[in-house]
């Protein structure tokens, strides 16, 4: 019995005996559980952005636009989309009714880990203006991108309310703002507003010219106008001035600065009358060649713009009633509305 138990066939018997038992037990085991393979659920998000039928708060005629966005952007979820960047309330049929104009905002959020959205105040979004008039809205969409936008309104000459929306579009430089101005009566009527063409399309402002003169000096010439003046150079040791000899003769007379479109736009006061003042800037070859601004004053008559006054200035002035200014010229935009400045 012993030599049997010692023996290799029965240990090898016995091992095999042992494995074949312990097979058995796992196959048992893990035929009662359901080992089926399910993938873990994602969380469905059908919605791109929150969609809430709420006004805003209150309306920033009075406050910084970027002191807005700033207590107001980061929570925009719970505003809604389009979100409602400023509003008006004037009569701009003559009925003596007040109307609502609001300037809507179409952002496009992103979204953290908790699925709340969030709203970068400096990306593009797509702007549109609403007119509600007598319980009726008409809107107005702008195909192209912008950046931040303002709304603002003035009166003519003849005491008619215009809507006016300046937009930052972006571009090199000082950038260029597009501006619309509107009238209502049934519907929304666009008015028209000064543009020249380039190599890559229209611009808007005034078509000049700016050739360099003797005593270190730009001629600039305004056909459509016929304004004509003179702009000192500033002394700037960056900047190319080899068009001219050591006695400032200008000995190049085919050189030319260049005058751009509108890159800032503001409402003065012009003699006791609203008007608008159109920025556009003078550089040379290199955009930080800024040698200063021509400036045009105008307003609107029979859905035509009237030029009121042009000039040129080496810089900005600070005062005013209301400036936009795009991004890429200042490093907040702002909307400083006429009350309470």
């Amino acid at each position: 019995m012993k030599n049997l138990i010692r023996s290799k066939g029965f240990l090898l018997s016995l091992l095999a005996a042992a494995c074949i038992g312990i097979l058995t037990i796992c196959f048992v085991v893990n035929r009662d559980t359901d080992n089926d393979f399910q993938p873990e659920e994602i969380a469905s998000n059908t919605e791109t952005y929150v969609l809430i039928s709420s006004t805003p708060p209150t309306s920033i005629v009075q406050e910084d636009a970027e002191d807005f966005m700033a207590k107001h952007i980061t929570k925009s979820y719970e505003y809604g989309y389009p979100f409602v960047l400023d509003e008006v309330n004037l009569d701009v049929n003559a009925d003596g009714k007040s109307d609502c104009i609001r300037l809507l905002e179409n952002w496009f959020p992103t979204f953290n880990e908790s699925d709340e959205p969030s709203y970068d105040p400096g990306g593009l979004h797509y702007t549109s203006i609403e007119f509600d008039v007598n319980g009726k809205k008409h809107t107005f969409d702008w195909e192209e991108p912008s950046y931040k936008s303002c709304l603002f309104a003035i009166k003519n000459a003849e005491s008619s309310n215009i809507v006016v929306v300046t937009r930052d579009t972006g571009g090199t430089g000082m950038g260029t703002i597009g501006i619309n101005a509107f009238t209502f009566s049934d519907d929304i009527h666009e008015l028209s507003l000064p543009s020249f063409e380039t190599d890559y399309g229209y611009a808007q402002g005034f078509l000049a010219t700016a050739p360099y003169s003797d005593n270190y000096c730009l001629t600039v010439l305004v056909e459509d106008t016929d304004f004509s003046g003179r702009l000192s150079l500033p002394e700037n040791e960056f900047f190319d001035y080899s068009m001219y000899n050591d006695q400032g003769v200008c000995i190049d007379t085919e050189r030319a600065a260049t005058v751009g479109a509108i890159c800032y736009a503001r409402v003065t006061d012009y003699h006791g009358q609203d008007a608008l003042e159109l920025y556009q800037q003078i550089s040379g070859t290199a955009p930080m060649e800024h040698f200063g601004y021509l400036v045009s004053v105008v307003t609107w008559e029979a859905e035509g713009y009237k030029v009121l006054e042009q000039r040129l200035e080496s810089e900005i002035c600070s005062k005013s009633a209301f400036t936009c200014t795009p991004a890429s010229m200042t490093a907040a935009m702002t909307c400083d509305s006429v009350l309470g400045r």
